[in-house]
């Protein structure tokens, strides 16, 4: 809900034009595989997974029941969420947001 805040606030201020969610395919990996490594860094994670590992990691999830999305503003994508339905029983078929990552300046 903060992302899309700020997200209308800079429209409304003139800052950005346009803004596009776009569902992500094999050809995305590299990028996805860089946004991944960069949110694993500024979480300071103990993952220790390198590009290659994460690559296939990343096209292991849109293999499989997740589903990845870039945000793009004015044309630069500028991050990605990471979805698919929760492994929670109590919430049986409903969505969960699995990692999401929104670039700084």
């Amino acid at each position: 809900i903060c992302f899309m805040r700020i997200i209308s606030a800079l429209f409304r201020q003139g800052r950005i034009k346009t803004m596009k969610v776009r569902k992500c395919d094999g050809d995305d990996l590299p990028v996805l595989t860089t946004f991944n490594k960069c949110l694993i860094e500024d979480e300071q994670s103990d993952n220790q997974m390198n590009e290659t590992e994460l690559y296939h990691r990343m096209e292991g999830f849109l293999q499989t029941e997740y589903d990845a999305y870039f945000f793009e503003v004015d044309g630069k994508v500028v991050g990605f969420i990471n979805v698919g339905i929760t492994a929670d029983e109590e919430y049986k078929n409903q969505g969960e947001i699995f990692s999401i990552y929104i670039l700084g300046k």
